[in-house]
Parts: structure tokens; C-alpha cells; sequence
């Protein structure tokens, strides 16, 4: 970041430029070969060791804004708000739902749920519904929003990122709300295609559990230098997605 403007109740980050756009269209570019990605680019995005690097620089950048205090959630993670540098590396951005732990609304329950739960997309609308843990669909709820929440959106950009599809295409917001509710989830990727990282599959169920008393926290919990060993929330989980992308801080294998 390299300044911010405040104007009233309007804050404004200035941020380095990624030159390569976000995640959700770099995925676009590779299923539909539009040419909009560089031969290299693609090569890149083809190899499992690139495609874990973002995952992890993703998971690490989740880790830095829910080990604050007190915590910060992101709140609308997902494909496009994930953009990658020139040599495509991972930037977290769109902050605008952001909020540190307190007491929040779900988003489902404002007549704006169109405006505040949408992305737009060169003329299309993406809805941040694809991304959402089923938790914040109940309206309810005083407060759907924890650090849980983000690691279910989390899953999804996982699925996207074996698959390079869009999550729930073609389907409604009701459809993928009923299914989501009901413990439905995406179909899983062919654990029988050789090129998947071991434990790849493992670890995508854990995040998208339907209780978020069950899903898997964002730190690891190996030794770090960098005050990585605090735990963002207990789960099953015995290491945390960063541990079980990275082992050792070695960024293209898996535990």
C-alpha cells in the first residue's frame, strides 16, 4: 500500500498497480482462450507449483488481516477480488465490505443485496453468493461473519483454481443458497487426475465444511518467525492451510 485518502466517510487506498488484472478473469482467459493471457502466463498457470504459490500468498494475506487485534474479516474474498502482479503474484483487494470482529449484518438481509453482494465484471454481474458460507445466509443471524466465513470463500477460490471454472454457473442465487444450505457443495475435482497436489481434496473439504466450528483454521501451526503460530480459531484441523499448503515455507508442495 502506498498511501491512503480520506474524504468524510469515503477512505481510498493507494495500492501498487497488478498488471496481469484479477484471478477470476485469468481463469476466464485460460477456459475460453480469449488471448487476453500470454503464452507464458498460461504455461504458468498450467503448473501446479504457480497455482500453489497464489493459494499460499492468498491464505498468508488472510492470516495477516485476521491476526490483527482485533481481527480484520475480509468478508467478500473471491476470485476477482484476488489480483496477481506482473509476475503473477497474489494481492488481496476490495476491501469494501471489510470489518474488524464485531457486530455485523448479513449482507442478505438489505434490500441492496444485489448492490452490495455483486461484483461487476465487464457488464456482467458475479455474485459474491458463489463465494459465501451458508452461514451468512441466514438473515436472522445478528452476526453471521467470522473468520470461519472467509475460510469457506477461500474453498471456493480452491475449486476454482483446480478447475478454472465459475463456481455454480449457469445456476440461480436460489438454487445455489438451497444447495449450499442443504450441505451441497461444488463437485470435486477427479481425485484420480495425477497432476492434483496430494492433499489437495483434503483440505478443500475442510474449509467447506458446513459447520464453521469444523473448518479448518487459516494459520498453520508450525514454529515461524513471522508470529505465524497464533491460531485465528480452533478447528478439526491439526495444521492449518498454511502449513498444509506450504511445508517448511516450501511453496510447491503439500503436507
Amino acid at each position: 500500500m502506498y498511501g491512503v485518502c480520506a474524504e468524510e466517510d469515503n477512505v481510498m487506498l493507494l495500492m501498487e498497480l497488478a498488471e496481469k488484472g484479477d484471478l477470476f478473469h485469468t481463469f476466464e482467459a485460460i477456459r475460453e482462450n480469449t488471448g487476453n493471457l500470454s503464452k507464458h502466463d498460461k504455461k504458468s498457470m498450467d503448473s501446479w507449483s504457480t497455482r500453489i504459490r497464489i493459494l499460499l500468498q492468498t491464505a498468508k494475506g488472510m492470516s495477516y488481516l485476521c491476526s490483527q487485534s482485533p481481527p480484520v474479516l475480509h468478508r467478500d474474498l473471491k476470485s476477482l477480488n484476488i489480483l496477481l502482479d506482473n509476475d503473477l503474484n497474489a494481492k488481496l483487494s476490495d476491501f469494501g465490505l471489510a470489518k474488524r470482529k464485531e457486530k455485523t449484518k448479513s449482507i442478505l438481509s438489505s434490500k441492496a443485496t444485489k448492490g452490495i453482494a455483486s461484483s461487476k465484471t465487464g457488464g456482467e454481474v458475479v455474485d459474491s453468493i458463489r463465494w459465501m458460507a451458508p452461514e451468512l445466509y441466514d438473515i436472522t443471524s445478528k452476526d453471521p461473519y467470522t473468520k470461519k466465513s472467509d475460510v469457506f470463500s477461500f474453498a471456493v477460490v480452491m475449486w476454482e483454481m483446480a478447475t478454472f471454472e465459475v463456481p455454480y454457473d449457469a445456476h440461480s442465487d436460489n438454487v445455489i443458497i438451497g444447495a449450499a444450505s442443504q450441505g451441497k457443495r461444488l463437485p470435486l475435482p477427479d481425485s484420480n487426475d495425477s497432476t492434483l497436489p496430494a492433499g489437495f481434496i483434503a483440505l478443500l473439504q475442510d474449509c467447506w465444511t458446513q459447520d464453521p466450528k469444523e473448518t479448518a483454521r487459516l494459520l498453520g501451526d508450525r514454529a515461524s518467525s513471522r508470529n505465524h503460530r497464533r491460531s485465528c480459531e480452533e478447528g478439526r484441523s491439526r495444521k492449518g492451510i498454511e502449513s498444509r499448503i506450504s511445508r517448511d515455507e516450501d511453496e510447491s508442495s503439500w503436507c
